[in-house]
């Protein structure tokens, strides 16, 4: 039911697959086989975006001349070449037809005989399109390909308009299909087992002759919220407020504070679980989020085994998870030098800052043209640091030792004294 290419990845730019032809054809402001004959760089309101110029050889939807000129973006635009032929997938912009293609269906004509099959057998069809899609309680990535993951069988899935309802049932994938539709305005919903919610009436539009795709996430009503303070009594803006498994301690939902120091995470399955701040990713000293504290659960202890554990039932709003976090922690200043595999300072080399405990960086930054740097962390937090650069001849080296920040004023001297690779590669500190 689903049909998905390939996925589009070119410099600067980067897309899921587009969906099958049908879908496409909806979604275009003009689709047709053409024979570039020039193309000029644009200006003015066309800035540096290339404008092509078309010879029309078969035109199926929103082409009514022999000659059609559309403009592709620098960023995501196909790169046509003139004197050959292309099935093009256009939009209808502002300064007239847009070709994004690296992120349609538009190809060179020898690579398009799939569409171009559907496309020829629309002038012996009817106007009537299609519907389709799945239920699930898991979201799939645009990169990705549905596979059935999460899928809600036999679940109930209705389609209203003016002309009165029609029902259908998913299959073992959580799949659904209606077809023989008339172009025009539709009413989808699905009746979801247990206490999801997700399935409410959905606005969907049938384009003529073409299909829609309808994804429905069914998401569990559980919540749990409440108010953070500071030592002060203040309340506690941009905490991220995270959830965790009593069971295993894997997260399982965030939210951040808003002014006033209140959280709501929602979307929670039945179980057991912890709430605190700092739970995985170190705090920050600077920055957005800077939030300078220690990691602390619900009800303002720093152990999880002293934490509170929360049980959620089905569809259940749990308020009032309140609690005071600890003083913040002052900045503190780490200075150092990255010297080369010469002992020579080494210039723009990366340096990584990890605290003991926590997940994923803790700061970073680059060394300047002496070697020089300079990072900021936290008092209290215990850290290492790692480097990564290149010497004169251009080849790549590390500093693969964890080196444990000390509390003293020392510089710290870094050297690079490990082979590296052209990409780069974690440090195991061996």
């Amino acid at each position: 039911m689903l049909l998905f290419g390939p996925v589009r990845v070119v410099v600067g730019c980067s897309c899921g697959p587009p969906g099958p032809a049908c879908e496409e054809l909806g979604k275009a402001g003009a689709v047709f086989v053409g024979k570039v004959t020039s193309s000029v760089l644009g200006n003015g309101v066309d800035g540096n975006a290339i404008r092509y110029f078309f010879e029309v050889i078969e035109a199926f939807r929103g082409v009514h001349g022999p000659v059609v000129t559309t403009i592709s973006t620098p960023m995501c635009g196909y790169r046509f070449e003139v004197d050959r032929q292309y099935l093009v997938y256009a939009t209808a912009g502002k300064t007239g037809l847009q070709t994004a293609g690296v992120c349609t269906r538009t190809a060179p004509i020898e690579a398009a005989g799939e569409d171009l099959a559907f496309l020829r057998s629309l002038a012996s069809r009817g106007p009537e399109g299609r519907i389709s899609g799945y239920v699930s309680t898991q979201s799939v990535h645009r990169w990705d390909k549905y596979e059935g993951k999460g899928a809600i069988a036999g679940a109930p899935v209705w389609l209203e308009s003016d002309h009165g309802k029609i029902g259908t049932v998913t299959n073992g994938r959580g799949e659904y299909q209606f077809d023989g539709l008339f172009p025009g305005g539709y009413r989808l919903s699905v009746d979801l087992p247990g206490k999801l919610r997700g399935g409410e009436p959905r606005n969907v539009t049938v384009p003529p002759q073409a299909c829609v795709t309808e994804v429905i996430i069914a998401k569990e009503k559980g919540s749990i919220s409440g108010v953070l303070h500071d030592a002060e009594g203040r309340p506690l803006e941009w905490a991220k407020v995270e959830l965790v498994r009593a069971s295993d301690g894997k997260r399982a939902g965030f939210e951040f504070t808003d002014r006033k120091g209140r959280y709501r995470i929602e979307e929670i399955p039945p179980g057991e679980y912890l709430v605190g701040v700092h739970v995985s990713y170190a705090p920050q000293p600077s920055g957005p989020f800077y939030a300078p504290w220690k990691r602390s659960y619900f009800p303002g202890v720093s152990d999880s085994a002293a934490a509170t554990v929360i049980s959620v039932k089905t569809a259940e709003s749990i308020t009032g998870v309140d609690w005071v976090m600890g003083p913040s922690l002052d900045p503190r200043v780490l200075r150092g030098v990255v010297l080369g595999p010469d002992d020579k300072p080494a210039p723009w080399a990366h340096i990584s800052l990890e605290a003991e405990g926590y997940r994923g960086d803790a700061g970073s930054t680059s060394s300047g043209r002496d070697g020089k740097f300079l990072l900021i962390g936290l008092a209290e937090l215990d850290y290492s640091i790692s480097a990564s650069g290149r010497d004169n001849n251009g080849n790549d080296f590390w500093h693969c030792h964890r080196l444990p920040v000390s509390g003293g004023k020392d510089p710290l001297i870094l050297r690079l004294d490990r082979p590296g690779r052209e990409t780069r590669v974690e440090c195991d500190y061996a």
